[in-house]
């Protein structure tokens, strides 16, 4: 840390504001602070503290000067980590009415060039920045930043216990003595009782082995082989369900089918006419796009004749309008040449005499502007000057009030000596008020503690006590327990008992099933024998109709084939062409073709009725093969069982281990309540210990601080000795206050004489701005009133000008606007009557282009006719069509066309359709037919096997999550072996350091190795001091010995220095101990005070003190002596002067002062 600036205002002997810039005072690197005793040297280090910390080196709690119930102090420094960084501290402080000194604000910002950014704004929060950004706590900061070298110089000689206390209180190893035990007694009581959590928790698996968890895997592994092999059969019985359903399926698809072509068949005939439709509009079509372009060649032919007959008669129209037009555009053209030429002229004398008269205005405008500004400037310069009468008046009235306020003044002063004794002596009677009152209130809190700490130990008793009986309490239910639990173990084999009927009334299930089937397939079979009989009876009569139909037909063939025979068509027969007698009928009967087709149609169907009756009888005799092959592979023993009597016994055991079960689970929760109680009641018991050791540390700290306490109150007490003696204690609160009234009223009189004197002064300079006000004003009045003669003087001559330009003033712009007007109405007269003309003129060649090309569009129109006409007869010829009223007859539009096209691919497409998906499904029939009635037996077969296969499955599931229970609780049992291991491993650990750091022997040793760093930089400090004259070492009981090296390197003790070897000596040692205590901070001090008694030394040695300090100075730290003796003065380049402070002068006041 690097100071840059501070402000301090308020503070001790300071009472008006004081600042020291720090970069002008080490600019050297040596610097030193001098000024008489009490001048407020000190209070320097307080201001810089008071900012970073809140408080004092010397812990004052009244640090607030007299006069004054406010202090102020604003330090600005820098610290250099990677980057440098500034920052900035504000505090404010204020004096209580009772008294006491109290925080009134503090911020703590960054300064990045002409930004601050603010990081803490409360008082708390700074001082932890404070800290954070410093690397010190405040007692670090105190010991690095002054150096009491008559301490160290002490140090220096000390031995044994004393020299390790203050290294022990310098480097803050009390760490590493009791505080390190009773952390590590504190840590050890947490794992003790993490280990009897443990314990419980182990507890609850005693019955957790790994032969267990074998046994059930043994079992699962058996149970699932029983799985796989009925999930095989089931599989086998879904697969040939699969099969059957296929066989359906395609058996429904096909009689589907078939009916499906019927329909397509009756669809045939109206296909035909459709396809014949298609052909002769499709012909129709191609002769359209050409009938198209004949007509719409006529059309265009039609319409250019008509349009060109249109134009002849407005190309007759134009011819009589022109010679009209021309007559008038010839007169506006004349009337053009004459009269605007005037026009024009008359038009810019005119503008000539209003830009004049627009001047004119201006001019008039100004003129008005300046006598306005005249009156203003007249009115004003004598508002000034009685205002200058007032001040004159109101300023020999403040000088007067300043004699009044100067009397006052003189008669509230107080010496600076009188000030300093009531403050020192009112700052000791607060102080030691508020060591009493504090006293009283650390005694109340002993007391307090003392018997806090009698509760937690009845309330430690008590909870010893309810463990105990818990504990025998869960014994006791754990014996209750495992009782249950060998009796639960003997009913296991329920399980497969009721496995074992589930199976037996699975198997009496199927054989009545069975037996039923056998019932319905044997009705079936006679059914369908009596049906079969009664087919075969029917055949016989429709094969006799068959051939008696077969017999006509014969007798009659030559009647059916004449009465075909059509005049002019060849005969079958012959081949005559003529027929003239054609053959009768041999008898009078029904058509002979109808008949045999009717009787074949009938012998067909009953054929396949009969087919039909075979496979279903043949069918129904395999599945009483089937059920009898099912009912062999039966259990005889499962049938002959008795269910219910079986199922009664098993109930009875199951309602016994449910009830073994209830109780043991409720044996085992209780259990585990017990354990979690037994075990909150060790936590509760330990936490009771540790907190009745803390109340009795606490307690030993208190009565500590009321000792110190008692001490402080006896070195106030003697405080007062000091004092002038007709000053006495209780006379302290009247004359501070007495003392504050007269600072009050001084202050409030100092105030009113700096208002009185700032009136002064601002009117004096008011009665002078006055005067030269007034000046400037007559001087600026003279010059308005010469403006205004000239341009009065400028409108006369304006006005001669338009005269002689316009005639007269008045009426200027009408007559111009009238002008314009006038000129404006020809010009557009003449402009219309060209426009006219031009477009005349456009329109005439316009309609002369026109006609001749409407008439070559009528020649070419004619000659594309013909070629359309031939070649729409062409294509006719070409397509036999005669007419184009046959054409316009057979065309169809194109959503028709589409329409007819797509309805006739969908019947072609069906017909394929259909035949290819018939063909399919006789293909998956493989010639066999199947019934609803075999699907739902299969299904009701498969039904079986997945109820027999789901209760496996869940005996499977029990046995798995068993299994899978037992072995995570046997994980878990080896899991909290390894970590009870792992704790008690801890715990011995934790026993030998409790033995290693018992007492003081390690704080020893860390002193001892602080002390030998510190010893060989102090060692280092020394030779340059002395030029390598004198070394400081450590001898092997670790006290400090000199190396005379003027003597050939003899060692002799530290106590045979003289005092300014012992000086140079200390110094080196102070400066090396504060490097080490730096060494802890993350920010370096870049500065340090050394606050010596110098003037115990003679000359020579205190030559050799300022040489070895200039030597100092070059390196990165700047050093700053604090002293009163003259010879030093004069040997420091820099100095800070702080004087005294002077009746009614407010406070001391510093300076710098250079050589």
């Amino acid at each position: 840390m690097r100071p840059i600036w501070i402000k301090i205002k308020g503070l001790n002997s300071f009472l008006e504001p004081q600042e020291i810039n720090f970069q002008e005072l080490t600019e050297e690197g040596l610097f030193g602070i001098f000024g008489p005793t009490g001048s407020g040297k000190s209070s320097i280090l307080d201001g810089i503290t008071l900012a970073l910390y809140g408080s004092t080196a010397r812990n004052s709690g009244n640090f607030i000067h007299v006069s004054t119930d406010k202090a102020l102090v604003d330090y600005i420094f820098s610290v250099k980590t990677k980057e440098i960084h500034t920052y900035r501290v504000t505090r404010g402080f204020k004096r209580s009415k009772e008294g006491s000194i109290r925080s009134d604000g503090a911020r703590f910002l960054e300064i990045q060039g002409e930004q601050e950014e603010v990081l803490a704004d409360r008082v708390g929060s700074v001082n932890e920045r404070c800290q954070e950004v410093i690397g010190l706590s405040k007692e670090d900061f105190f010991r690095t930043v002054v150096l009491p070298q008559g301490k160290f110089s002490e140090f220096l000689k000390l031995d044994g216990m004393e020299r390790n206390k203050m290294l022990e209180r310098l480097f803050h190893l009390e760490k590493y003595g009791e505080e390190l035990v009773r952390i590590i007694r504190g840590k050890a009581q947490q794992w003790q009782g993490m280990e009897k959590e443990q314990q419980g928790a182990l507890s609850r698996y005693e019955e957790v082995t790994r032969e267990k968890a074998e046994e059930l895997k043994e079992e699962e592994k058996a149970c699932e082989e029983q799985f796989k092999k009925e999930a095989l059969e089931l599989q086998e019985t879904r697969r040939k369900l699969e099969e059957e359903k296929v066989r359906l399926e395609a058996q429904k698809e096909c009689d589907s089918l078939e009916k499906e072509a019927r329909q397509l068949k009756e669809q045939q005939g109206e296909m035909i006419l459709a396809e014949d439709r298609i052909g002769q509009a499709q012909k129709a079509e191609r002769l359209w796009k050409d009938l198209q372009e004949f007509l719409q060649g006529k059309q265009i032919l039609t319409e250019r004749k008509e349009k060109l007959k249109q134009l002849l008669g407005e190309q007759k129209k134009l011819e009589q309008e022109k010679a009209v037009l021309k007559e008038k555009v010839e007169k506006a053209r004349e009337k053009k040449e004459k009269v605007l030429q005037d026009l024009e002229i008359q038009r810019l004398r005119l503008e000539e005499g209003i830009a004049l008269l627009a001047g004119m205005k201006t001019l008039e405008e100004e003129a008005r502007k300046k006598k306005k500004d005249l009156e203003d400037r007249n009115r004003q310069l004598q508002e000034d000057q009685a205002k200058l009468e007032k001040l004159e008046k109101d300023l020999k009235l403040y000088e007067e009030k300043r004699e009044e306020a100067a009397l006052a003044l003189s008669k509230v002063k107080v010496t600076a000596r009188e000030q300093d004794a009531v403050q020192e002596g009112y700052r000791l009677w607060l102080e030691l008020g508020r060591r009493k009152e504090e006293k009283e209130k650390k005694e109340k809190e002993l007391e307090q503690l003392r018997g806090q700490q009698e509760t937690e130990n009845k309330e430690e008793q008590k909870l010893q006590g309810e463990k105990e009986q818990e504990a025998t309490r869960l014994l006791e239910v754990q014996k209750k327990r495992k009782e249950d639990e060998d009796a639960l173990t003997k009913l296991a084999h329920l399980e497969s008992l009721k496995e074992r009927l589930s199976r037996v009334e699975e198997e009496q299930a199927r054989k009545k099933i069975l037996e039923d089937k056998r019932k319905k397939l044997e009705e079936q079979e006679k059914g369908l024998v009596r049906e079969l009989s009664r087919a075969e009876q029917e055949k016989n009569l429709a094969q006799e109709e068959r051939n008696q139909a077969e017999e006509a037909y014969r007798k009659n063939l030559a009647h059916i084939l004449a009465r075909d025979l059509k005049e002019g068509q060849p005969c079958p027969v012959c081949g005559s062409i003529h027929h003239e007698s054609p053959v009768s009928p041999a008898m009078d009967q029904d058509d002979p073709e109808e008949r045999r087709t009717r009787a074949e149609k009938a012998f067909q169907q009953i054929a396949g009725n009969i087919t039909r009756l075979t496979t279903l009888l043949e069918n129904n005799r395999q599945q009483e093969r089937a059920r009898k092959e099912e009912e062999s592979r039966l259990n005889q023993e499962f049938l002959g069982m008795d269910l219910e009597k079986e199922k009664i016994n098993l109930s009875a055991r199951e309602q016994e281990r449910k009830i073994l079960a209830e109780r043991a689970e409720r044996e085992k929760k209780a259990e585990q309540e017990l354990q979690d109680r037994i075990l909150s009641l060790e936590k509760s018991a330990a936490g009771k210990k540790a907190r009745k050791e803390s109340l009795g540390v606490e307690a030993d700290r208190k009565q500590k601080e009321l000792d110190r306490l008692a001490e402080e109150i006896r070195e106030l007490e003697k405080g007062f000795e000091s004092l002038p003696e007709n000053i006495s204690k209780g006379d302290f609160p009247e004359i501070y206050q007495e003392l504050q009234e007269k600072n009050q009223h001084r202050e409030q009189y100092q105030e009113y004489l700096e208002k009185i004197d700032t009136g002064i002064e601002a009117r004096r300079k008011s009665r002078e701005n006055g005067t030269r006000i007034i000046q400037e004003e007559r001087t600026e009045k003279a010059r308005v009133e010469a403006e205004l003669q000239g341009i009065e003087k400028e409108l006369l001559e304006k006005r001669q000008q338009i005269r002689e330009k316009a005639g007269d003033t008045e009426g200027l712009e009408e007559k111009r606007k009238g002008i314009l007007s006038e000129r404006q109405t020809l010009e557009t007269y003449i402009g219309e009557m060209e426009e006219q003309w031009k477009t005349f003129q456009e329109r005439e060649n316009l309609i002369g282009q026109e006609k001749a090309s409407g008439e070559a569009l009528v020649t070419e129109s004619e000659k594309e006719l013909q070629k359309r006409e031939a070649s729409l007869s062409r294509h006719m010829t070409e397509e036999k069509v005669e007419n184009i009223s046959w054409i316009q007859a057979h065309r169809m539009e194109k959503e028709e066309l589409e329409i007819l096209e797509e309805k006739l691919q969908a019947f072609q497409r069906d017909s394929l359709s259909v035949k290819s998906r018939m063909d399919a499904a006789k293909a998956r029939l493989k010639g066999e037919r199947i019934s609803e009635e075999q699907i739902e037996e299969r299904r009701k077969v498969m039904q079986d096997l997945e109820n027999r296969q789901g209760e496996t499955n869940r005996i499977l599931g029990g046995l798995r999550k068993e299994r899978e229970q037992t072995e995570k609780a046997w994980k878990e049992k080896e899991i909290l072996e390894e970590k009870m291991g792992q704790i008690r491993h801890k715990l011995e650990l934790l026993q030998e350091l409790e033995g290693l750091f018992r007492g003081k022997k390690f704080v020893e040793y860390v002193a001892r190795y602080y002390m030998e760093y510190v010893s060989r930089e102090a060692d280092e400090k020394l030779k340059e001091m002395t030029g390598n004259s004198l070394g400081l070492e450590t001898d092997q009981n670790g006290l400090f010995i000199i190396r005379d090296y003027k003597n050939g390197g003899a060692t002799r003790p530290a106590s045979t220095l003289s005092g300014g070897e012992t000086f140079m000596a200390s110094l080196a040692l102070a400066l090396a101990l504060s490097s080490q205590i730096q060494m802890k901070g993350a920010a370096p001090m870049e500065l340090f005070f050394l606050d010596e008694g110098f003037g115990t030394l003679d000359e020579n040695y205190l030559e050799i003190v300022m040489d070895a300090l200039e030597k100092i100075r070059d390196r990165k730290r700047s050093v700053g002596v604090i002293s009163h003796v003259e010879e030093i003065k004069a040997r420091i380049p820099v100095r800070l002067i702080v004087e005294p402070s002077k009746a009614g002068e407010g406070g001391s006041k510093i300076h710098i002062e250079r050589e």
